[in-house]
């Protein structure tokens, strides 16, 4: 999908090309969003204005009218809404439906060509790009401001503002883009087996709007990842120092020229190595490059890069496996589907944070009341009842069963029972009178 700003114009073909998601940076807005019922939808300009407020604080993006939201083209928008055509209207309307006005954005216009297009004659499809503004936060018209959270526009948390504020008074250096670089490195004669080693390059980009005089970047890979090869290639440059912890290898990289805003460079190569013995780290999803760049005196921005997700390492993979005797070449297959399974969960994993972050978002900015804690009753215990227990002393017996001196019972005289000993009123005990007087007969 092309990056806003990437194209000066928009053709039907190209919309069609789109992917048919929508996410943080592509919305789907079907006709009856701006037109029905022969006119401009009452709600229209607050909805458009949430778009626009949510593009603007984050890192911009395309909201396409026309398309449903598979992302199919629905025949279109009248070019004609309003007087002076629907391209000219919404340049007009659009800066003032954030507070404050947005500077930066164009309008593109898609309209149908021969008979075959989708789009009907007198329609056409619009495209808003919006990028990322210098000036936010903006405030959408129903006071609040809106971020793209897990592809949806969602109202901004105190954090996120927070975030944003210091957007515009510190540089957001980040990295933008990681991706294989040359061939894949092939090799046989290594004591331990195949292997495959895989150079990457890495960009950055600085996102905010003041410059940054002094980045720093930081490379953290498993240790597994990393042979003596490696190691000597990447530090080979005479700017990079190495730092062991357990587990892990970091490679710090001073970046020594500034950064302007907006300004996208290329800081470093780096490389890692695949054979038989760290295998399962990348088909276990461990095959993880984190990294943390530190820009002046703005807080360090994190993130996470799954190596398993390119397809050069995919065949990587597959040529060591087959060199290794450790899978047939017919099945290749089977790895690749538990590629495409270790993809999908790590986008699942990736959606379930986005969704706790969203959560987590609208708490703030609307706090519920708290409840008031219960009071938890203890119920009271109900006394046991002592029952007599055979060999008590008040009828004479120890608690052996032992003639207790001066009762003349002996040992047989202990087995009663203690109902036994205490007949029910009005009724004599029989068989303990009859057992005592034997006893005593004895």
């Amino acid at each position: 999908m092309p990056r806003p700003g990437e194209h000066d114009r928009w053709t039907e073909p190209m919309l069609t090309a789109l992917e048919p998601d929508e996410h943080d940076f592509q919305e789907f807005k079907s006709s009856p969003f701006l037109f029905q019922d022969s006119r401009v939808v009452a709600s229209f300009r607050d909805a458009l204005s949430r778009q626009i407020s949510a593009f603007a604080n984050g890192a911009g993006g395309l909201l396409f009218m026309g398309l449903d939201d598979d992302g199919q083209i629905d025949g279109g928008v009248p070019v004609d809404v309003r007087g002076g055509g629907t391209r000219a209207w919404l340049e007009d309307v659009i800066p003032g439906l954030v507070d404050p006005p947005l500077s930066r954005f164009n309008v593109y216009e898609v309209t149908g060509q021969g008979a075959e297009s989708e789009i009907r004659p007198g329609h056409a499809v619009y495209v808003v790009d919006v990028p990322g503004s210098v000036d936010a936060p903006h405030q959408a018209t129903d006071k609040r401001y809106y971020l793209r959270i897990a592809g949806k526009s969602r109202p901004m948390g105190h954090l996120h503002i927070q975030d944003v504020l210091r957007r515009t008074q510190h540089p957001v250096v980040q990295i933008s883009r990681v991706g294989p670089y040359g061939e894949t490195a092939h090799s046989e004669d290594d004591p331990r087996g195949p292997k495959a080693v895989i150079c990457f390059q890495g960009f950055l980009a600085n996102t905010g709007r003041p410059m940054a005089r002094h980045v720093g970047v930081e490379l953290i890979l498993p240790r597994p990842l990393v042979n003596n090869e490696v190691r000597r290639l990447m530090l080979e440059r005479g700017d990079v120092r190495l730092t062991q912890r357990p587990g892990e290898l970091v490679f710090f990289h001073y970046h020594p020229l500034p950064m302007f805003p907006g300004q996208e460079i290329f800081f470093q190569h780096f490389w890692v190595v695949i054979h038989a013995t760290n295998l399962d780290r990348f088909t276990g999803g461990l095959g993880l490059l984190r990294w943390r760049v530190f820009a002046d005196d703005a807080a360090p921005r994190e993130g996470v890069v799954d190596l398993s997700n390119f397809a050069q390492v995919g065949r990587a993979i597959e040529w060591v496996e087959e060199k290794s005797g450790l899978k047939p070449k017919p099945q290749s297959r089977s790895r690749k589907r538990a590629n495409r399974r270790a993809r999908r969960a790590a986008q699942q994993r990736r959606r379930g944070e986005a969704a706790q972050e969203a959560q987590a978002s609208s708490a703030e900015a609307s706090p519920q009341p708290e409840r008031p804690e219960r009071s938890e009753k203890k119920t009271p215990r109900r006394p046991r009842k002592r029952s007599a227990k055979a060999g008590s002393t008040k009828s004479g017996i120890t608690k052996s069963g032992i003639t207790k001196p001066g009762t003349g019972i002996t040992k047989a005289g202990a087995q009663t029972g203690a109902k036994a000993a205490r007949p029910k009123k009005g009724q004599r005990s029989t068989q303990s009178d009859a057992q005592t007087s034997l006893d005593l007969k004895h």
